[in-house]
């Protein structure tokens, strides 16, 4: 059992961990302590930290598997090496994941590093989420926000918003869950997702607020019981066919959304979105 725990540390201190080509042991590694995570392997708290310091060094990673990787495995380890730790110390592993500690200030790789900690914040476990349930949620709703600076990283909206539906998948919905999302907090949530629909960022790879609208739509059906009053409901139900929405093809997005212009209530917006369309970069949406 030590050799077994010793082979990964002696992986996290050779020079290749970190140099070109690095990235196929980085998601090995991450195998690795997800599977002895899952299987509750007996660690000491040194290890512990040891490897959940790699695993937040693979979070701001430019590769996205190796960020994906690293959500499922930092989510094990936590789940099983930190569910009867005391509060002070659940605050302080909080802290770690601070979406704050990665504004477009700091450092040129923040981009990365919040595309990571956003969706890996919003994977944590119950118990985690609820120290500081109202925090977490306020900084995901920031990072979904657009600012001037953070303008081209949708892909970090994207997460944020994704993470959202994660929360509240994981805690809940209050009253019906204890605990859980409390209504004040939800109407914060979808004020959020509602300017994610807005996202309609350009830059020189094309319309980059595609995946974050995207996101939008799949995460506004976590708390979809909940959602307050829509107008025209029942006519854009006769419209909209139920999830999930083959829309991948110009085509049938098009001839799904004329049909929601006829609705007094949205035909603004459906024009609005034909407008912004005629100025596509591409010639099949043109």
């Amino acid at each position: 059992m030590e050799y077994i725990t010793q082979t990964c540390i002696d992986i996290l201190e050779e020079r290749f961990w970190r140099s070109f080509g690095g990235d196929p042991m980085r998601i090995a590694v991450c195998h690795f302590i997800q599977d002895l995570s899952s299987g509750g392997f007996p660690l000491l708290d040194a290890v512990v930290d040891r490897w959940l310091k790699a695993l937040r060094e693979c979070l701001a990673s430019a590769d996205s598997n190796v960020q994906q990787s690293a959500i499922s495995a930092v989510t094990a380890l936590i789940g099983e090496y930190f569910r009867h730790q005391p509060v002070e110390k659940l605050t302080a592993l909080l802290n770690h994941f601070n979406l704050n500690h990665f504004l477009p200030e700091v450092t040129s790789n923040n981009q990365q590093a919040r595309v990571g900690n956003a969706l890996a914040l919003g994977s944590m476990p119950r118990f985690l989420l609820t120290v500081s349930l109202p925090k977490v949620i306020q900084q995901l709703c920031t990072c979904a926000l657009i600012t001037d600076k953070t303008l081209q990283w949708a892909e970090s909206r994207k997460n944020a918003l994704t993470g959202l539906s994660l929360v509240c998948t994981t805690v809940g919905i209050a009253p019906s869950s204890p605990g859980g999302v409390d209504q004040v907090t939800l109407a914060v949530i979808f004020r959020t997702l509602i300017d994610g629909l807005e996202d309609y960022t350009v830059d020189s790879r094309g319309d980059i607020g595609a995946i974050v609208r995207e996101s939008t739509m799949s995460s506004i059906q976590v708390p979809d019981p909940t959602i307050p009053h829509i107008e025209q409901l029942e006519e854009l139900r006769s419209i909209i066919p139920p999830p999930p929405l083959d829309i991948s093809t110009e085509k049938e997005c098009f001839d799904l959304w004329m049909k929601v212009m006829r609705l007094d209530t949205y035909r603004k917006a459906v024009i609005t979105g034909l407008v912004s369309s005629i100025g596509s970069l591409t010639e099949s949406l043109v």
